[in-house]
């Protein structure tokens, strides 16, 4: 959300004072100025902001308001090789039509949808050297297993997820009746990014 915030108080707010202090000019200037800020400073002339996407931001993360994970998938969810390296071994080009797609069709802000991928120390490192016995020799699972081997060693270590401002009402059969909604609307919606000649007919 900080990232956002500050991208859209430079991009559409136009806050010249926050362009400047992101802008690097290459001058001794820039570092001395830069090296003033700190997060509290930032914070606090963000919010003297009015009426800019930055303040709002900002004033959720102080009132604790944050952005919901609507989605939050791995490889698993991908079972088209082609979708899967789509998402987590191409570019991140895609994040943006992803999130104009999401925030037309359920009714959010554009600015306010964040596709995020994110990094993590997959339990898999340790999982695929397991010692295994085949043959009467010992070889290791990595080197057994057709799944391990399918998929890349960083994609295996990688989620893909989606934030937005929506809060989830009602009791548990709702809330889980939503999540189901995101999950497939989602995923389609990456499909068809991924494949666009399959939504055009042109096999």
């Amino acid at each position: 959300m900080i990232e956002r915030a500050i991208f859209l108080g430079i991009d559409k707010d136009g806050i010249s004072w926050l362009r400047d202090l992101y802008t690097y000019d290459g001058t001794e200037g820039f570092i001395d100025e830069y090296l003033q800020w700190h997060d509290e400073r930032l914070t606090n002339e963000i919010l003297r902001e009015k009426d800019t996407y930055a303040r709002d931001i900002f004033l959720r993360l102080r009132e604790r308001r944050l952005f919901k994970c609507i989605l939050d998938v791995d490889q698993n969810d991908f079972p088209d090789p082609n979708v899967r390296n789509f998402v987590f071994a191409g570019t991140k080009d895609f994040h943006r039509p992803l999130e104009l797609m999401i925030a037309k069709h359920f009714g959010f802000d554009e600015n306010c949808v964040i596709a995020y991928t994110i990094s993590f120390n997959s339990a898999t490192k340790t999982e695929s050297e397991i010692p295994v016995i085949r043959r009467m020799k010992t070889t290791i699972f990595h080197d057994e297993s057709a799944l391990f081997k399918s998929v890349d060693q960083k994609i295996r270590e990688q989620h893909f997820q989606i934030y937005a401002p929506f809060e989830y009402g009602g009791d548990e059969k709702q809330k889980k009746k939503k999540t189901r909604e995101f999950h497939e609307v989602i995923l389609k919606m990456i499909s068809e990014l991924a494949n666009p000649q399959q939504k055009l007919g042109l096999d």
